[in-house]
């Protein structure tokens, strides 16, 4: 019988030489056109398979730091920032005004100082785990951030923090916490599973 052969696939670095905003990459994300999105210290980088562009998110002033991406099901894209959270629609990307320092600014709109990580489970609700656990509402035009109370054990119902957020098959959103792991049951419904240690320790 023959044995397998392993395969040593061409590795390719990228740096800021190469058009990458910066080489501190805080997280990556590919959306349903089959671009990559960079979200590094200074700025976004989008790349198509041969070339980085990166943009500015924001006006001149704003805070350059790009923490995360996320597209959701109608084509938005949220942008989190160190200075907030920013919106985006994909069709309006074609001619972006330019900076003084040379970069695109992106067309997008700032909505909020709330930053954090997002998901948008399968009803189309879109969440996000931040200083706790928002739905965001969209009204008029405006969006806001509902608080989501998971009445945790007087002990762990202070102060706690909401790492990230996924949504199961079943519809149960897991949340990793300060303090534990959080399922929320599609009713409302609340199952804690503490930590023997808080993770800030």
């Amino acid at each position: 019988s023959s044995q397998p052969l392993a395969e040593r696939l061409p590795v390719r670095v990228y740096t800021s030489a190469d058009g990458l905003g910066s080489g501190f990459v805080d997280s990556l994300s590919r959306d349903t056109r089959g671009f990559m999105w960079f979200c590094t210290r200074d700025g976004l980088s989008r790349f198509d398979g041969a070339q980085f562009v990166t943009y500015q998110i924001g006006d001149e002033a704003a805070a350059p730091g790009v923490e995360s991406i996320y597209e959701t099901s109608n084509g938005t894209y949220w942008i989190g920032t160190t200075g907030g959270l920013y919106r985006f629609d994909s069709s309006e990307l074609s001619a972006p005004k330019v900076a003084k320092n040379g970069r695109p600014i992106l067309n997008a709109e700032f909505v909020s100082q709330i930053r954090g990580s997002m998901m948008e489970d399968r009803e189309g609700n879109i969440w996000m785990a931040s200083g706790g656990l928002y739905r965001l509402v969209q009204e008029w035009g405006g969006v806001s951030f509902k608080r989501v109370e998971l009445n945790l054990p007087p002990e762990f119902n202070q102060d706690y923090g909401v790492a990230n957020l996924q949504q199961t098959a079943d519809g149960n959103l897991w949340l990793n916490t300060t303090y534990g792991t959080v399922r929320r049951l599609p009713d409302g419904r609340v199952i804690f599973y503490p930590y023997k240690a808080p993770l800030s320790e």
